[in-house]
């Protein structure tokens, strides 16, 4: 299964709006302090700087940068809610809680839950687990084992199991639905090649059915099967035989001095491969070798067809003409490179 995009895996923190939201929250909670006396009680303690750690920690985990945040900033995100979580229990011990310090509190115990979803597992993980700890803490020294325990614990550890169902199951589903967009595009690459390749082959088909019509034609036509036709037919044969054999021999300067070169009884056998991308030889080679052509298959003639002109195509340099010649012929067994 392919990984999921780099924005995914901030599980949708690393934005404009998740930032704004935190933002909103954050104001929310502090107009209830503002409204609710909190920061005149507190003597200032830890009133201004309770409230500022926590919209710190939020503009860091919303940090633009796809991906987990980098390890350092992480790590400041959790000193600032350890040092807040600690702060606000201690002032608790002082006096009875209030609305404004258990939501500090758990809006501070959130951030933990905000590392995991945004793929910092560890370090989340390590501020959920301190979090709670002092809590329990303070549950215990101060007595508190009831609903305002339970006030403070409750809501981080359902954040960091919020925060880490929402990054398993999101980064699961994101995976699956990436794969199954590259598997389209896959297939739909797969039928753009399957047509053209249909293509292809039905203009080859085309091509085939231009050379050997007007021997088909003939011979539909009754025509006799003199020498100058067997001529012709070896002529066409030849023809598509080098579009079979040899594809990236198949330029129509080498393949009109081939046919010339057949037409005046001379034996020419093309071999070659095709090259990938269905190029062919270029102008300038083909006329070097249609010349070489040319130039050789007198020696055939000459040794009563027993020569073979031979235009290969080896895969190490290039193209050659090669005159190849029986022992009753002339003893000539020559190459002339084309390249």
């Amino acid at each position: 299964m392919s990984p999921a995009p780099a924005r995914t895996a901030s599980a949708g923190l690393a934005t404009t709006g998740a930032r704004v939201a935190l933002i909103v929250v954050w104001l929310t909670g502090v107009a209830q302090a503002v409204l609710g006396g909190w920061f005149r009680d507190s003597g200032g303690a830890i009133g201004v700087v309770g409230f500022l750690l926590p919209l710190a920690g939020a503009v860091l985990v919303t940090s633009p940068a796809p991906g987990p945040l980098p390890r350092r900033r992480a790590l400041i995100v959790l000193a600032g809610l350890l040092v807040v979580a600690v702060s606000v229990l201690l002032f608790l011990e002082l006096a009875d809680p209030s609305a404004g310090e258990v939501w500090l509190f758990n809006v501070n115990s959130y951030l933990a839950a905000l590392l995991i979803m945004r793929g910092n597992v560890v370090i989340g993980g390590i501020g959920t687990v301190a979090v709670v700890a002092f809590a329990l803490a303070w549950g215990v020294y101060s007595g508190r084992l009831g609903v305002d325990l339970a006030e403070l614990v409750l809501p981080a550890v359902s954040a960091a199991i919020v925060g880490a169902t929402w990054r398993f199951v999101l980064a699961a589903v994101v995976r699956r639905e990436h794969s199954a967009r590259e598997r389209a595009a896959l297939a739909d690459a797969e039928a753009r090649a399957a047509e053209d390749a249909t293509r292809a082959s039905r203009a080859e088909l085309a091509e085939i059915l231009r050379i050997a019509r007007p021997s088909l034609n003939d011979l539909a036509a009754g025509r006799t099967i003199d020498d100058g036709f067997l001529r012709q037919l070896t002529v066409a044969e030849g023809g598509i035989r080098d579009r079979i054999r040899a594809a990236g021999l198949a330029h129509p300067a080498l393949a009109e001095a081939v046919d010339a070169a057949r037409r005046g009884g001379a034996r020419v056998l093309m071999l070659g491969g095709e090259d990938p991308s269905g190029a062919v030889i270029s102008d300038t080679l083909a006329g070097a070798l249609a010349e070489l052509v040319a130039q050789t298959v007198d020696i055939t003639i000459q040794a009563r067809g027993r020569g073979v002109v031979s235009v290969l195509m080896r895969p190490e340099g290039g193209p050659a003409v090669r005159v190849l010649l029986d022992a009753e012929g002339q003893p000539v067994n020559g190459q002339t490179s084309g390249t």
